[in-house]
């Protein structure tokens, strides 16, 4: 394939050329996509007459669907390309690309231009919606001010757009390598070692997750947990500067648009709507949960007492270690033993089949595509003969790539002039254990969790049939775009679902049902103690964004507050967990949203289960009521209409073992 900047910029439909990337090619792209966006918002500016929703809405449409991509792409290289010339040129395009957006939401020429279009136009269905939301943003983001003030704003969120990427690259590239003896490295499976020994016999250990939950897990040295634990929560210091910054900016942002605060600002545009309504909601969550969290914690007390003879309190680089004892003493689980039942590309075969019973399409892998890496892997989706969507999974961890679990998406769906649909496009970028000559990689079950709960954000964003960019597959409020997510892992555990790609990875045996039922015994093992580290998570973000002077109180110790009044692990002095708590980048004010959208995901999940989980008229029903639909209605309608009534919190409660 011959490279050139249409590999960047031209036909959505196919895939782009990352083999060949130059830093050059990048920036002469993202210069190219600014400035046709630039000539769409000349010509809408231009018209003097003959306005009309297609010439100012949908042109608009079109700006942001092509920004969109660029940005999106941009976002992706930065956080996976191997050479750090190409991640370096992403990052400072991103960062151009991410002001171009912020110069959109105040253009105050743009505003009035569509104006009366908005007025005059009796249109309704998702049109209405669509100039509704444009129009209200343009006022929530300042352009009624002065243009003083619309300058002054526009600096800030230049500074925000920066702050960010800068905090988000700290993340990524703070590395850190541990050398343990093969005392230390006591109690760990004898496949982890055999992967990390080093010629002088040491263990080698990062912090990626592949080395860092089973070295938590497994490791009968609590000295050793404890160094490898404090460095974890003690990365990218350098973000504390940043994240002060980043802060006060927003808050300047906020102040300066008439809000009392960011995260007044921020949820107008959600179904929470209000600060108060999500602090009402988590400290209602929080009293419930608390008894369940309680009991968790006193039979963590025993299983220690048992192995330890101690009764002290239980801390952080503890809880994963004495809660493997504990799934192992009274549920007989083997998480080690369990994974031989899941080597990755089983579980991925699983996944297809559930989307082709439930969704009626079929995914089929792609060799020899330009990839970024070469273990990024590309599928197409296809219906009816003809591909719908495309997509990439880049799983496994390596130096200067992003850390965690995520659904990136590049194209999103879109009704073109022509009639045709856009392809939509996204990346699966997760960070799981990687094979070895001796092992396939073989996933825990929290790893298949991890790994379904990203693909349900896969199929929001590939199956959309929204007509605009603006509403399509994840382009939803921030409390609304986790649903399928969480939804979907309900898949993983259902057992008929299982059977299609629970197989042992020697042998071939499917996964016997007395384990399953282990497995479902034990799933609401800690689920108060996780449910309560999820509000501290939450209430952590909504501080710093609602509650937070940054001149009478550091970041960290709102950290050390939090944790010892919501979770049941003391605060360790000297760690700063929030300089690597990457959420408060892009969910900022939003992170409450994991619960509040599990309450709507639980709801719908037991109303699918009645049918069957691999039922393909619910699932077509799932398909056709939320996942093409996107936001082109209200999100919390769109619950409703699926639940056929308004929803409720009993689900989520059941689900989680909570009276």
């Amino acid at each position: 394939m011959k490279q050139s900047v249409l590999a960047l910029t031209g036909d959505y439909s196919l895939p782009v050329n990352f083999t060949d990337l130059k830093a050059g090619l990048i920036d002469q792209a993202a210069k190219t996509v600014i400035s046709s966006s630039e000539d769409i918002l000349t010509e809408i500016k231009s018209l003097k007459s003959k306005k009309t929703f297609e010439n100012t809405f949908l042109r608009i449409d079109d700006l942001y669907n092509q920004l969109g991509r660029m940005h999106n792409l941009l976002d992706l290289i930065s956080n996976t390309h191997p050479t750090e010339e190409i991640r370096k040129q992403a990052m400072i395009s991103l960062a151009e690309t991410g002001k171009m957006f912020n110069s959109i939401s105040l253009d105050s020429e743009l505003y009035e231009a569509v104006k009366p279009v908005y007025k005059k136009n009796h249109l309704g269905g998702w049109q209405a919606r669509l100039m509704d939301k444009i129009i209200s943003s343009f006022e929530r983001n300042g352009c009624n001010l002065d243009e003083n003030s619309r300058t002054e704003l526009k600096k800030i969120k230049d500074t925000i757009s920066d702050l960010g990427i800068e905090f988000s690259n700290n993340i990524d590239s703070d590395h850190h390598e541990f050398r343990f003896t093969a005392e230390e490295a006591d109690g760990l499976p004898e496949s982890y070692i055999r992967q990390r020994k080093q010629p002088d016999g040491s263990i080698l250990v990062t912090l990626d997750y592949p080395d860092y939950h089973p070295f938590m897990k497994f490791c009968k040295s609590d000295d050793a947990r404890k160094k490898l634990y404090t460095a974890f929560v003690t990365r990218a210091k350098a973000n504390q500067e940043v994240l002060n910054k980043l802060i006060s900016a927003r808050n300047r942002m906020a102040a300066l648009l008439g809000y009392r605060s960011y995260a007044d600002y921020n949820l107008t545009d959600n179904v929470a709507k209000t600060p108060q309504a999500v602090w009402n909601f988590e400290k209602s969550l929080q009293q419930k949960i608390t008894p369940k969290a309680r009991k968790d914690y006193a039979l963590l007390i025993q299983i220690k007492k048992e192995e330890t003879g101690s009764e002290d309190p239980i801390l952080s680089w503890q809880s994963g270690y004495f809660t493997e004892k504990l799934l192992l003493d009274r549920y007989h689980l083997d998480s080690q033993k369990l994974k031989e039942y899941f080597p990755i590309d089983s579980v991925l075969k699983g996944i297809f089949a559930i989307c082709e019973k439930l969704f009626g399409v079929k995914i089929t892998e792609k060799e020899n595509q330009p990839v970024w890496h070469k273990d990024t892997r590309y599928f197409e989706v296809i219906r009816e003969e003809n591909k719908i969507a495309h997509f990439y999974l880049d799983l496994f961890p390596r130096k200067n790539k992003f850390s965690h679990a995520a659904c990136f998406g590049i194209t999103g769906g879109k009704q073109l002039a022509d009639g045709t649909y856009q392809t939509p496009s996204a990346a699966l970028v997760c960070n799981f254990p990687k094979p070895t000559a001796e092992l396939p990689s073989l996933l825990t079950h929290n790893e298949v969790v991890t790994l379904f709960h990203e693909f349900g954000h896969l199929t929001h964003h590939l199956l959309t049939r929204s007509p605009v960019y603006y509403f399509a597959g994840t382009n939803t409020a921030i409390d609304f775009v986790e649903v399928p997510s969480q939804l979907f892992e309900n898949w993983a555990w259902d057992y008929e679902s299982l059977k299609l790609f629970a197989h042992h990875y020697k042998t071939g045996e499917v996964l016997p049902e007395v384990t399953f039922k282990k497995m479902i015994d034990a799933r609401n093992v800690n689920s108060g103690i996780f449910l309560l580290q999820q509000i501290f998570y939450a209430s952590l973000d909504m501080t710093y964004h609602d509650q937070f002077d940054i001149k009478s109180q550091s970041t960290t110790e709102v950290v050390r507050e939090l944790q010892n009044s919501i979770t049941l692990f003391p605060f360790v002095e000297g760690t700063h967990f929030e300089t690597s708590f990457g959420h408060l980048k892009d969910y900022a004010a939003g992170y409450y949203s994991y619960m509040w959208a599990r309450v709507y995901a639980d709801d719908m999940y037991l109303e699918i289960r009645k049918a069957g989980m691999l039922n393909p008229e619910m699932g077509l029903k799932y398909l056709g009521e939320v996942l093409e639909k996107g936001a082109t209605e209200e999100e919390s309608q769109l619950v409703k209409n699926f639940l056929g009534r308004e929803p409720k919190l009993d689900a989520f409660l059941k689900l989680n073992g909570i009276e």
